[in-house]
């Protein structure tokens, strides 16, 4: 019996397995999106500390959690959000996927400030000061980009002395 063709049938097999992965591997490091994430937190905040921004850290699960995806199309794949990261925030992207693996030092690092910022649910934004103090957290917020800009820019100033409006009867 003539196994080559069997064997250039479990070569190929083996080649896309192979890119498959190395895919999964480069899309969890660099994250699909308009907006510029970061995916090394020091780095991040050593860069929030000089230029005094804030950081917006994103806790999703890219690959199954449906309200994550519902997020990030709805809001980080806008220009009207690619632009106001790239001026007011520092986006950290933090992913905890499922059907791939991300890099060892990568998967640890996530793992660990989802321990320190206490988060179990996703998706979970934090708005954290260059001084890595919590100033609000938001989830999926409906509205698009402008609502949810909106929203991080009232917990970004109130972070910078800005007191939050009255309620009314106060």
């Amino acid at each position: 019996m003539n196994r080559a063709p069997l064997n250039r049938w479990h070569c190929g097999l083996r080649l896309w397995l192979l890119f498959a992965m190395l895919a999964s591997i480069l899309s969890a490091a660099n994250p699909p999106s308009k907006v510029p994430w970061k995916t090394d937190y020091n780095a991040a905040l050593a860069q929030a500390q000089s230029e005094r921004k804030v950081l917006l850290l994103m806790f999703t699960g890219s690959d199954w959690c449906a309200p994550c995806k519902r997020l990030t199309g709805e809001v980080f794949e806008t220009e009207e959000m690619s632009a106001f990261a790239q001026h007011e925030v520092i986006p950290v992207y933090l992913d905890f996927p499922r059907s791939f693996e991300l890099p060892r030092d990568l998967a640890n690092q996530n793992r660990k400030l989802a321990d320190t910022f206490g988060v179990s649910s996703y998706p979970t934004v934090l708005i954290v000061s260059p001084d890595e103090e919590v100033l609000g957290k938001l989830g999926y917020v409906e509205g698009g980009p402008k609502t949810f800009i909106r929203s991080v820019r009232r917990i970004a100033n109130r972070g910078h002395g800005e007191q939050p409006p009255k309620s009314p009867g106060s």
